[in-house]
């Protein structure tokens, strides 16, 4: 007589509970004071390029994305996201 095998335990899913994201300040400042469109350098690694893009973290910081302006050997430009503070406007 042939036995009926179990079907195996499915894998707990991830849950995030909302009580576990740490609250947002109330006040959260909205002017960057760097625009998209503007060209920056790093004043750590001196990456130069465009600002394509802004996002506010849960850490209450600013990044931008960073983005050369011209492909390199064929292929898309570089991005990269660095802090509001590590950067300064260029001419």
């Amino acid at each position: 007589m042939a036995t009926k095998r179990k079907a195996p335990a499915a894998s707990t899913p991830l849950v995030i509970k909302i009580r576990d994201i740490p609250p947002l300040p109330r006040k959260v400042q909205t002017d960057v004071g760097l625009p998209i469109g503007t060209k920056v350098r790093d004043e750590v690694t001196h990456f130069e390029g465009v600002i394509t893009a802004l996002a506010y973290h849960i850490t209450d910081e600013w990044r931008a994305l960073v983005a050369t302006k011209s492909l390199q050997d064929g292929f898309m430009p570089a991005a990269r996201w660095f802090s509001v503070q590590r950067l300064t406007p260029i001419g």
